[in-house]
């Protein structure tokens, strides 16, 4: 226990060695919790499938384990969208788990940690407590650094949401900002693309109105022209990444798949973030099912361009 002892006075934050040394080693994360009466949280991560990784001995999480107390504190409504929304809820729980091992003095010294769900958590120290994205804090007691055969539960008095949240799917986002993005849902609708922006997770570059406004491409494209259809449909497709990847996750040099099967180029500098040669005007607009950039130009896949060149 000597490396927990040497994190125990960090930030002039004093935390109990006695905490810190409250083990259940014989016992995984999900039989920690279980024991230690987090009976809800327990059966939110059953039903989303995450117990089996929590279970697994080969690798370590640290889990900030809402009580039971602090899950009935969470809003009516959105608990009946969780209920109806099972990536949104498996969003808001893998907000909730840290890959590796961590005590609590090890994260106020590194003052945030990227979670499961891609987005950070930050920590840091006021009048004698830790707070968590600057308001939950760990219940009193000993109940924070439990250590597990296979990881450390910190039970906290609130239910996380990530920074970048919505309860809305992408589709009805898009409607929702009809100012930025009607010419966009209009273009997925006629291409038939908005039903899998309903319930599957993505990352949708979305062009403004005003991009729809400027040349590009497509311009060159009628609709009596020998597959035409397609070429709209892949144009579309090629704006759409699988998965959700907010800006916390996206870096100068990443290159994405898109549903067109081909890359687009991610670049991050100090003017801002750009896909392929289109600039991102308005990032991270949360979804249920991912997440939404709005980028000033149509952006066009490079072996349809070169199709349409050589004829």
């Amino acid at each position: 226990m000597d490396l927990f002892r040497g994190f125990v006075l960090v930030c002039g934050l004093v935390v109990s060695v006695t905490a810190v040394e409250k083990r259940y080693t014989d016992r995984n994360l999900m039989q920690c919790m279980t024991d230690m009466g987090l009976t809800d949280l327990v059966q939110l991560l059953t039903e989303t499938n995450m117990n089996s990784a929590l279970s697994n001995t080969g690798s370590s999480y640290t889990v900030m384990a809402p009580t039971n107390a602090a899950f009935s504190k969470v809003d009516v409504n959105l608990m009946g969208t969780l209920a109806h929304e099972p990536i949104l809820k498996k969003q808001i729980l893998q907000y909730h788990v840290i890959p590796g091992f961590n005590v609590l003095p090890q994260l106020l010294q590194q003052h945030k940690a990227d979670t499961l769900e891609g987005q950070p958590m930050r920590f840091t120290g006021f009048g004698g407590n830790v707070l968590i994205n600057n308001s939950t804090r760990p219940v009193p007691g000993n109940s924070s650094d439990v250590i597990c055969r296979n990881g450390v539960v910190h039970v906290i008095d609130s239910v996380l949401t990530p920074p970048v949240f919505g309860t809305h799917n992408i589709a009805a986002n898009l409607v929702l900002r009809d100012d930025l993005f009607q010419d966009m849902f209009l273009a997925l609708l006629l291409n038939n693309l908005t039903h899998i922006l309903e319930d599957t997770e993505f990352t949708l570059f979305a062009p403004t109105n005003l991009a729809f406004g400027r040349y590009s491409a497509l311009n060159g494209i009628r609709p009596n022209m020998p597959n035409a259809q397609m070429i709209y449909h892949e144009v579309f497709k090629y704006h759409m990444v699988p998965g959700r990847r907010t800006s916390y996750n996206l870096h100068d040099g990443d290159k994405l798949f898109t549903l067109h099967n081909s890359q687009i180029n991610i670049t991050v500098d100090a003017t801002g973030m750009m896909v392929d040669h289109a600039k991102v005007v308005e990032k991270d607009i949360a979804a249920s099912n991912g997440v939404i950039h709005a980028i000033d130009h149509i952006i066009f896949p490079t072996d349809l361009l070169q199709n349409l060149i050589n004829g």
